[in-house]
Formats: structure tokens, C-alpha cells, sequence
């Protein structure tokens, strides 16, 4: 297929409506796919017995209005030939699709079936085999995927003219920058090299870069005085050893981006990208932030004098969410994840022989004590109308059968919604641990992590921002999370909300913080001109 583009065109496969790849022309060392479609010259080959549906799309395209699209689908055991051609912009319409043949036999197990063009461009396969072209909105256009029973839109701003969005070239780029900072994860405060590729790529695009902010930490800014909105992205990956097989998997030994933090920053680089392109009063301070997943980079920034540097008065951040479609966005009204806080108690006493629990306390019986009793801190003193969590994950003491030993150690986390809630539940880890320690006869220590992470809660104007920066991807937001995202620390001084990018199915093992989980490139164009759009929203506000 040659619609005129540059050769970097995303070809997605539905077979029972899940996604099977992503080819690139076969004049520029394409492959085939899975399922047995590939783009060629003139045609698409679905080679599904049973039917499938193609969809074809243009990420980043920039001659969109001369486009044409030429379709081959052969469906069903004899391979009966749909062509369709259409004209994608004629003076602001878009051309009826006209099938040349095979119309009326078009393979029913298509029906229901929604694709729409970059530019806007819908088909629809009805019931009796006739499809049919329309045109959304004012000239602008969305793209649609189907997943499931919902069909995710993906929008074109008219805030961001069309030459502004991310070219195929420019996309191809963040693909490749992406790639490399997944080879090549660094664990929390451990991001030099991170944060070095991310100042070269910044100044690289002519923006300036201040790093070394609370540690690895660094800014860059789009534009000159006025008001400023701050965007967000993390930087650090996780203790976890890779096994998605993926060619640009990390090379780091124990190591990998099982977050997909390596997308959003490729997400964020993408948005200076775009709004470089933009004319507009005011900054965008782009936050590159370190150590999110453990010891509490935002606060780190903050402690550094972030705002005092680099002053906003709003900020906006996003997440990949697997299970969401690709490309959509949820926003939530109020609270997105929890507020976090983790603790480690111990329960001492002299110890001793087995046969004379009499003579000594018992550091595993406190320990009984206090895992039965933490349970009722939520059922029976947190409102059963409000969400909170207390978990006990480890529980180690002694290390023989006839040996009382002298010390016991829990660690646990507590999730809750509101920072009130936390509070009141640290207090209760407290008075349960005394209770269980003077039930067993021991002494007892606690301690709380020093860096907790501050609920996520979206503030009302910001949220409404973010989600008219979304447009037509907008879809219900799921229920509020119990993980937790430091985010909430910039929430907690300034107004802000954060998004969830959806970034397609959850496959076994694939999901947050799992060994084969990677983040879909398809999400990267989609997030970064989401963010871009956030920002000159708010700048205009």
C-alpha cells in the first residue's frame, strides 16, 4: 500500500478483538505479522479463514491531505476481494466509500466493526454488507480502535494545528529513544546515565536543562516568562528481572522498566517536540523526575527548591494503564491512587528454651497478636464508606523448633484515599502493636518509611483541563487505585491532575511491575500531545 506518507505507518490486526502487531513497509524492512497481515504496495492480506478486519493508520503523517488509502481485505475460505478507495479530505468532506465489488457478500462476521481514520474517517461494516463513510466535528478528525465492547477515539485538538503533531520521523525517534532507555534501566537514585540521555535529547531540541535537582532530577523549559504549567514524568525502574524476549530488552542484570517509565519519558520529550511548534504566553516546565519508585523523588525535588527554581502555578502528569485501550484517557474525579505508608515492627524479648515459655516472652506470639488484630484497624475504626488497606507482607522470626527466639520482625504497608486516614492509621499500627507486645510479655519498636507517597487526588479545574485536553480519547475512568505515585507530593502544593493512558490489553504476567510487561509505542504520540494540550489549556485558562 503506498498512500504517499512517510514509510513509518502502524498497521494494526483484530483477530476476536485483540492486537496482534505492528508492521512498517516492507520497503523499509517491514515483516509480517502475526495472523498473516502485511503492508505492501497495494494491499493489505488478512488471511483469516474466519474473517478479520484490518485497520490502517497514519501516526504522524504530514501530508495527510493528498492522502488516499487503498484496502484489500480478502475475507473468508475463498478469499473474496472488498476494495475500497477513498479520498480523505475533498474541500473539508470526505468522499463516500464506494466498494467496487464484492459488496453483498461482504463477510457478516464484520459487522459491528468500527475503524476511523487519522483525519476522520469512519467505516462502518453494517448488517447488510454496505459500508459507509462520515465526518466527525469541524474539519478535524480522531482514530478509533475497537477493544472489547468499547470503541477508544483518539483526537486532533483544533488548539494544535495539524502540522504541529508529531511527524512519522519524529515519532520513529521516540520509538528509538524509548528502546534505549528500556535497555538501559537504572533503580531509584540510581539514574545518571538516565538523566544524561535526557539532557543531551533536551538540548538536542534546543531547550534549556537544569539537572543535579534533588538528585537525578532535571527541568527543561519551553518558552519565556509569564504564567508556567509543569509536566511530569518519572525516570527509574524496578528490581525485576525481563522476560518479554523483546530485542531491546534490558541489559541491565535484575533490572527493567516494568512501569513503563521509559515511555513516559519518552511521552514528555515528545511534548516539548510538539509545543516547540506552538505560539503561546507563558512556560512549560518540563519535570523529569527520579526515584518515584522508592525513597520519594518528588519529595526530593521539592526539598531541592523545584518551585522556588522553576515556579508554576498548575501541573499535569499521566500513567500507562494496561487493560485500558490504547490511546484512551481517564481522568478521575478526585482521588486516582492511594497515599502510601510503609512500616517495620519488631518484638523483642530474651528468648529460650521451648520447654519454658514461663521464663521469657514470646516474639512470634506478639507477632500472632498483632497480625490478627490489624485486621479490625479497618473493618472496625476507618467509615466503611471510605477505602483504606493495612497488609502485613513479611513475618520473620526464629529459626529452630524448640527455640523461643528473641525477636520477631513485620513489615506491612498502609493504603488509604485521604492523608487523615493514613494518619489515623499509623496510630492504630501503634496501639495494636503495644497491645500484642504487652499480650506476649515483649518490648516492641516501630518504624514508618520516611518517604511516603501523598494520595493522588485530581483538583476540580485541573481535572477538567486535562480532560478537554483529551478530547474524543476520553473515556470513564476506572475506580481509584491502591498503588501509590509520589505525584501526589506536587499535588500537595499545587493543583494538578494526573491522566491514565491506556496502554492496551493486559496479557498474563504483563502487567505493572511483572517480568513481561512493556509499554505499547502506540501510546506514545497519544500521551505527549495529550500533555502538550493540557499545558496550553491551562496557559489559556
Amino acid at each position: 500500500m503506498d498512500i504517499g506518507v512517510d514509510p513509518f505507518v502502524p498497521i494494526f490486526l483484530e483477530q476476536n478483538r485483540g492486537l496482534t502487531g505492528i508492521g512498517r513497509d516492507p520497503r523499509q524492512g517491514g515483516q509480517k505479522l502475526d495472523g498473516g497481515l502485511q503492508l505492501r504496495d497495494v494491499k493489505v492480506d488478512a488471511k483469516d479463514s474466519d474473517g478479520a478486519t484490518a485497520l490502517i493508520t497514519q501516526h504522524g503523517a504530514d501530508r495527510f491531505e493528498t492522502a488516499a488509502i487503498e484496502v484489500h481485505l480478502f475475507i473468508g475460505p475463498d478469499k473474496r476481494d472488498v476494495r475500497a478507495e477513498v479520498d480523505l479530505v475533498q474541500q473539508g468532506r470526505l468522499a463516500d466509500l464506494a466498494p467496487r465489488k464484492g459488496v453483498g457478500d461482504m463477510d457478516h462476521s464484520l459487522g459491528g466493526q468500527i475503524v476511523q481514520h487519522h483525519l476522520g474517517l469512519r467505516l462502518q461494516q453494517k448488517g447488510n454488507g454496505i459500508a459507509e463513510g462520515m465526518k466527525d466535528g469541524e474539519g478535524h478528525g480522531n482514530l478509533r480502535r475497537a477493544c472489547g465492547d468499547y470503541t477508544a477515539p483518539y483526537n486532533l485538538d483544533k488548539r494544535i494545528h495539524e502540522g504541529a503533531m508529531l511527524t512519522a520521523s519524529e515519532l520513529e525517534r521516540l520509538v528509538k529513544l524509548r528502546h534505549h532507555l528500556h535497555r538501559h534501566p537504572e533503580l531509584s537514585c540510581d539514574e545518571e546515565q538516565t538523566a544524561a540521555c535526557l539532557a543531551k535529547e533536551l538540548v538536542g531540541l534546543g531547550l534549556p536543562v537544569v539537572s543535579g535537582i534533588g538528585g537525578h532530577g532535571l527541568v527543561a523549559t519551553v518558552g519565556h516568562g509569564g504564567p508556567a504549567v509543569g509536566l511530569r514524568a518519572d525516570m527509574d525502574a524496578l528490581a525485576i528481572t525481563e522476560l518479554t524476549g523483546r530485542p531491546y530488552a534490558s541489559q541491565a542484570e535484575g533490572v527493567m522498566h516494568a512501569c513503563g517509565h521509559d515511555g513516559h519519558m519518552a511521552i514528555l520529550i515528545g511534548a516539548a517536540i510538539i509545543l516547540q511548534r506552538q505560539a503561546f504566553s507563558g512556560q512549560v516546565h518540563l519535570v523529569f523526575q527520579h526515584a518515584e519508585e522508592r525513597y520519594g523523588g518528588a519529595r526530593m525535588m521539592l526539598d531541592a527548591g523545584l518551585l522556588d527554581r522553576f515556579s508554576m502555578q498548575r501541573i499535569f502528569g499521566l500513567h500507562n494503564w494496561p487493560g485500558l485501550p490504547s490511546g484512551a484517557v481517564a481522568v478521575h474525579d478526585g482521588p486516582v491512587m492511594a497515599g502510601t505508608a510503609e512500616f517495620a515492627l519488631r518484638f523483642q524479648a530474651a528468648g529460650g528454651h521451648a520447654s519454658m515459655p514461663h521464663l521469657t516472652g514470646d516474639p512470634l506470639l506478639a507477632g500472632g497478636h498483632f497480625m490478627t488484630g490489624i485486621q479490625q484497624a479497618v473493618s472496625r475504626s476507618v467509615d466503611p464508606m471510605e477505602a483504606a488497606v493495612v497488609t502485613v507482607g513479611s513475618f520473620r522470626g526464629g529459626h529452630a523448633q524448640n527455640i523461643i527466639p528473641q525477636e520477631a520482625e513485620l513489615t506491612g504497608t498502609l493504603r488509604a484515599f485521604r492523608s487523615e486516614t493514613l494518619a489515623h492509621l499509623r496510630g492504630r499500627v501503634a496501639t495494636v502493636a503495644e497491645a500484642a507486645a504487652r499480650m506476649a510479655g515483649c518490648d516492641w519498636s516501630l518504624a514508618f518509611d520516611v518517604n511516603p507517597c501523598s494520595p493522588v487526588v485530581n483538583t476540580a479545574a485541573e481535572r477538567d483541563i486535562l480532560r478537554q485536553a483529551a478530547g474524543q480519547a476520553l473515556i470513564l475512568a476506572p475506580p481509584p487505585v491502591m498503588a501509590g505515585d509520589d505525584f501526589g507530593e506536587f499535588l500537595g502544593v499545587l493543583p494538578g491532575a494526573y491522566a491514565f493512558l491506556g496502554n492496551g490489553d493486559l496479557a498474563p504476567e504483563a502487567g505493572l511491575h511483572q517480568p513481561k510487561y512493556d509499554f505499547n509505542d502506540a501510546a506514545i504520540a497519544p500521551g505527549a500531545e495529550l500533555l502538550a494540550r493540557a499545558a496550553l489549556l491551562a496557559l489559556s485558562a
